[in-house]
């Protein structure tokens, strides 16, 4: 079999390059759309989405409704064109942003559902969803972690990285690159790829030192003395990880503020003016 690598997150509208923190919003609505199964249909789905998101009026139930009942139509139409059993399968992960509001969904296959509950009364609703081949290994480790309380997005990042480094290493089917992004209520949209190998390992490395100190802790046989001597040594490498990881996200911002100045510099200079007559 031959894989090869597509994008799997795609925004609308898009993103400049290169797809990274974009501060300045001229846009009053946007889109990230992720997807499973197979990559045509998913690409229809997506683009008539497109199609229906800036169709709407500037409201958020609006645009979610003309989206859900555009995947619903497509489905229906493309059931009556393919022979039974022969519907190609594409579900869709997607979040909505408009006005302040942003809203998390999930189709599996024509059924869409809004993704996440409101724990906290009053509060923002709080979910996740998973998709694709490496989705049981991932709401494995997202039942571990408890992800059913409200989780700060830095926290959810290191989480989402790590579950996916998992799915990808033990799942048949997984593969490629990680990709990460964020879609804030103020419309700004963020691929996180700040030292995320670096992520991955620091979690995955630590997760197998506090699987050994819950083992140890288990053991009526292991002293308390003993205990707390392994847990000071892994309090001091949580520490050191912390520094050191602060410190490459460090130098990733200033080397990314330097190239931007460079290029607003370079488009400064290299600017046409107009002649004047």
């Amino acid at each position: 079999m031959l894989k090869r690598s597509v994008p799997k997150l795609v925004s609308l509208p898009p993103l400049p390059e290169p797809f990274v923190h974009q501060i300045e919003n001229p846009c009053d609505r946007r889109a990230l759309f992720a997807g499973d199964g197979h990559g045509p249909f998913i690409d229809k789905l997506i683009a008539e989405a497109g199609i229906e998101m800036q169709a709407a009026s500037g409201n958020i139930d609006d645009i979610c409704r003309n989206i859900e009942q555009r995947i619903k139509s497509l489905h229906a139409e493309y059931k009556e064109i393919f022979h039974p059993g022969y519907m190609p399968v594409a579900n869709l992960t997607y979040g909505i942003w408009c006005g302040t509001q942003t809203r998390l969904f999930y189709a599996y296959g024509p059924i869409v559902n809004n993704v996440g509950k409101n724990i906290i009364a009053g509060g923002p609703p709080v979910g996740y969803v998973t998709s694709g081949s490496g989705s049981d290994i991932t709401n494995y480790i997202a039942d571990r972690m408890q992800t059913n309380t409200a989780l700060h997005t830095s926290e959810a990042i290191i989480l989402a990285a790590y579950m996916l480094q998992q799915a990808v290493s033990h799942a048949d089917g997984c593969g490629g690159d990680i990709h990460i992004a964020v879609l804030r209520n103020d419309g700004t949209t963020e691929l996180i790829d700040v030292a995320l190998a670096n992520l991955v390992r620091m979690l995955k490395e630590l997760d197998s030192q506090l699987g050994t100190l819950l083992l140890k802790g288990a053991n009526w046989k292991f002293s308390d003395k003993s205990l707390d001597r392994i847990w000071e040594h892994l309090k001091t490498k949580i520490q050191k990880y912390k520094a050191v990881q602060n410190e490459i996200v460090g130098i990733f911002h200033r080397d990314e503020q330097e190239f931007q100045r460079l290029v607003r510099e370079i488009a400064q200079k290299t600017k046409i003016k107009p002649k004047k007559n």
